[in-house]
């Protein structure tokens, strides 16, 4: 297959484990004229592994062996320019790797299931932690990938023309509403009302306990009536609205409904 040309070096080396006498044939042929990420799905296929754990850490700061603190000539720009500079902290010379590996990294770990790798700033962790709190509701174990998944799905449906022409198309389609009772009409909380709460509220859990500590969840937050729909509450009214996490939602309603495992 090599002397042929259908099989490189690289994807003998991705496949070598899981060669053996009795498939190598039968891998080594479908390898052939494969690119590296089809060998890469098809050693996945094979041999799947788990999913990895979700994980953000710090990055350590680069410091030179035998000194104290991080390494000044890691960002000299002579090392752009001879790839060997001198310390100024330790009497040593620092050589870079000739070939870095690349810190982003997309891998197949089964048929269905990739695993990604990259780095990113500080600020960027903030946003994915923010992101973690305003959807709690629909993410309680707030997943890397639902995260991820859900913020490419706002941006695919902005700037996708893909998307662009099937909303075009929906519009344009003719389409039966349903017709709403009064009462579910009632019930409903209008989106100008949620936005002029949650600004008030400075989206946080408005309950104040016995001793006057007010709770600070921002995330898993839930719009609440403070006088029951139930009983006579206003959907309109932003005063008669507030923002309550979800355990704080429940009591609300256990010291109005009782310990009942429906309410009205």
């Amino acid at each position: 297959f090599i002397s042929e040309g259908k099989v490189n070096l690289t994807a003998i080396n991705i496949l070598s484990p899981l060669l053996t006498e009795e498939n190598h044939e039968e891998l080594l042929r479908r390898a052939a004229f494969k690119s590296k990420r089809d060998v890469e799905r098809m050693r996945a296929e094979y041999a799947p592994m788990p999913d990895v754990p979700d994980m953000i850490r710090n990055l350590p700061t680069p410091t030179c062996a035998g000194a104290s603190s991080p390494c000044n000539a890691l960002s000299s720009p002579e090392l752009e320019q001879t790839h060997v500079v001198r310390c100024s902290d330790v009497n040593i010379l620092y050589s870079p790797p000739e070939n870095p590996a690349r810190r982003d990294a997309i891998s197949p770990l089964s048929e269905q299931r990739v695993k990604f790798q990259f780095t990113g700033s500080e600020e960027l962790r903030n946003k994915i932690e923010r992101a973690k709190q305003l959807l709690r509701h629909k993410y309680p174990a707030a997943k890397l990938e639902d995260i991820v998944d859900e913020a490419l799905n706002v941006l695919l449906e902005k700037k996708d023309p893909e998307k662009k022409i099937e909303r075009k198309a929906m519009r344009n389609a003719p389409r039966v509403r349903p017709q709403k009772s009064d009462h579910q009409h009632a019930r409903y909380i209008p989106q100008r009302v949620k936005d002029l709460v949650w600004q008030r509220d400075q989206g946080r859990c408005q309950y104040v306990a016995p001793d006057g500590k007010r709770c600070d969840a921002r995330g898993f937050l839930q719009f609440d009536h403070v006088r029951p729909f139930a009983k006579g509450g206003s959907s309109n009214d932003p005063m008669n609205i507030r923002l309550l996490c979800h355990a704080h939602n429940q009591l609300a309603m256990k010291a109005v409904f009782g310990d009942q495992k429906r309410y009205p």
